[in-house]
């Protein structure tokens, strides 16, 4: 049973960021975005802060709170810009893409949830081998890249060099193609929209999972997954997942 226990929540959390990622909202403004998110009533919604961390420095370059409307039948997803200023420390590194670094998952959670003034349930935390590795299980996603893409930081031991139209990526060009922003015009919120152009990719790719793929992302986000979801809370939500409009 244990085992039984243990397998069962990383199959779900994936599932959630499958459904989730279909349905990606377009890059908008906060102020907007939480507008519309608190007009949901809020028993019949659930939000889970999603962070993904680099390797490095522990920095959460990708935030983003993923909505799920019961009543609805609809998820959602609001990507947080990492450079936004906030003022959740008196250090002079202000930047949100280090709260985490200071706060923790919880503590960023909070903070958040006052911030933006709605209920934030739970969080959820990545780091980049997750990307990579999912990626790989699936056995790669299909883009069309609307430029070519080419970076080099021998100090990160980085060098990305992606052309541009339809590309296979495998998971360590997957990492590269979420991480590049130096040569997008808009920098970062350039890379907000690539991520999106990922996700929507990933999502259509899961939808063709195999049993055998499934069980690999499942070990692989088993390893890799931080989170405060309970247990019960995840078993109830799975049998109305399926009825979610994606």
């Amino acid at each position: 049973m244990k085992v039984l226990l243990r397998i069962c929540l990383p199959v779900l959390l994936a599932f959630l960021l499958i459904v989730s990622t279909v349905s990606c909202a377009h890059t908008a403004s906060v102020r907007q975005a939480v507008t519309n998110t608190g007009a949901l009533q809020a028993p019949q919604v659930q939000r889970m802060l999603v962070l993904g961390c680099d390797r490095a420095a522990g920095l959460t370059d990708s935030m983003f709170i993923l909505t799920l409307n019961a009543t609805q039948k609809q998820a959602t997803v609001l990507q947080i810009p990492r450079d936004t200023y906030a003022e959740y420390t008196e250090r002079d590194y202000k930047k949100l893409n280090g709260a985490m670094h200071v706060l923790g998952p919880d503590g960023t959670k909070q903070f958040l949830s006052r911030a933006l003034g709605i209920r934030l349930d739970y969080f959820l935390v990545l780091d980049l081998s997750c990307v990579r590795g999912v990626v790989d299980a699936v056995g790669g996603v299909d883009v069309v890249l609307p430029e070519a893409l080419h970076y080099s930081d021998p100090a990160q031991n980085l060098e990305i060099a992606l052309p541009q139209g339809p590309v296979h990526l495998n998971g360590e060009a997957a990492e590269h193609f979420i991480r590049y922003r130096s040569g997008y015009v808009n920098a970062d919120l350039g890379r907000l929209d690539a991520q999106k152009l990922f996700l929507q990719a990933f999502a259509n790719k899961c939808q063709t999972l195999t049993a055998k793929q499934m069980l690999e992302m499942t070990y692989l986000l088993f390893a890799r997954v931080q989170t405060d979801l309970p247990l019960p809370d995840a078993l109830r939500l799975l049998p109305t997942l399926t009825a979610y409009d994606t």
